[in-house]
């Protein structure tokens, strides 16, 4: 005897009857949007549609979990119909009853934009943070009490209208300690060269940690502007766009360009050592003993922490420097100091260049 087979037709939407609707906002460039649904289902085969006309819906993308209670029922099969916009779901029940269903699909066009109003006190070592998000909702659907999850544990449920956007604060954080910087970066040119600079890049530099009152979550990127003053008398004084930055990692914000430190790059080389010759006489490989000078005149009113990046060739050595220097990399070092007002600091350092090959 062949079991009889009943069939129940349940249809709904992308746009209407769900008992709860989740949008995740989060590090990810495309929206994912979780909804619940409790669906009505008979004992056998039972057809359930889901359609999103009208709705700039990742069809690819779509997928359906059952929750509870999962052992009672299975999804057996997923047909798309000829017009792009509907699916249906074949789910096999062994009795009659409700299911609780979860459709999780991603949505095009609904977008977040992070920016951060940082709040720079006088002496120009600490400022005040505010994080705020845009949310750009241009996917054809509403979302009605929907749960927005923005990231990072912020959650709000609000309404979310096809058109609109909204604005929320999210973070703040006050008296950030941050860093002023100068930074010649040797990286930009060739390591012989000779360079004369007359503009430094400054940088605000703080540390996406606990122990400098940040560093309970990542930041993501997006545009900062700063101000500097108070009572309300807060003028503008530059923006950047900073890159995203896990716990743990330094945020530099670019603030202008130093005018006031003029520094000039000197190299020589100054003699080859521990010489190598094939059988013919030729050189095949030696060492080269190089001196890196850097000349630096502070002409400005206050003193400016300098940061000097040089890059090293593929095997080195040490003689001497005059400053104490920091290994980025095998090849990649980098000097800081400060200068005073009216001074003049002179940067030394010797190194051995080793194994270089003949003719060069």
């Amino acid at each position: 005897m062949v079991p009889s087979v009943l069939l129940a037709q349940v249809n709904f939407s992308a746009l209407r009857e769900r008992e709860d609707i989740l949008v995740n906002l989060d590090e990810s460039s495309r929206p994912m949007i979780v909804e619940k649904h409790v669906i009505p289902l008979q004992k056998g085969i039972n057809p359930v549609n889901f359609s999103w006309q009208g709705v700039n819906l990742d069809r690819d993308s779509i997928r359906l979990n059952i929750s509870e209670p999962s052992e009672s029922f299975e999804l057996i099969s997923t047909t798309y119909s000829s017009d792009q916009n509907k699916l249906t779901w074949n789910i096999s029940s062994d009795k009659s009853g409700q299911m609780v269903g979860y459709i999780i699909y991603h949505l095009k066009n609904i977008r977040r934009e992070v920016t951060y109003n940082g709040l720079v006190n006088e002496d120009e070592d600490q400022l005040k943070i505010r994080e705020e998000q845009v949310l750009f909702n241009n996917s054809g659907q509403d979302f009605n009490n929907a749960m927005l999850k923005l990231g990072y544990g912020n959650k709000l449920r609000r309404d979310w209208q096809n058109g609109e956007s909204k604005r929320f604060s999210v973070y703040r954080v006050r008296e950030v300690p941050f860093k002023k910087v100068a930074v010649y970066d040797g990286r930009k040119f060739s390591i012989n060269t000779r360079r004369k600079e007359t503009e430094l890049p400054v940088y605000y530099e703080l540390a996406n940690s606990p122990k400098y009152r940040l560093g309970t979550r990542p930041l993501s990127g997006g545009k900062i502007r700063l101000y500097q003053g108070e009572n309300k008398r807060e003028t503008f004084i530059g923006e950047d766009q900073i890159q995203y930055a896990p716990v743990g990692d330094t945020v530099s914000i670019y603030v202008g360009d130093n005018r006031n430190v003029k520094l000039k790059r000197s190299l020589k080389n100054k003699r080859r050592l521990n010489v190598r010759r094939n059988d013919d006489g030729e050189i095949e490989l030696y060492d080269l003993e190089r001196a890196v000078l850097f000349n630096v005149e502070n002409f400005g009113g206050e003193t400016v922490t300098l940061r000097i990046i040089e890059p090293m060739p593929e095997e080195w050595e040490m003689d001497s420097a005059s400053h104490d220097f920091r290994k980025i990399n095998n090849r990649e070092i980098e000097f800081e100091f400060k200068i005073s007002p009216g001074s003049e600091e002179i940067l030394l350092f010797e190194y051995r260049e080793k194994n270089r090959r003949g003719g060069r």
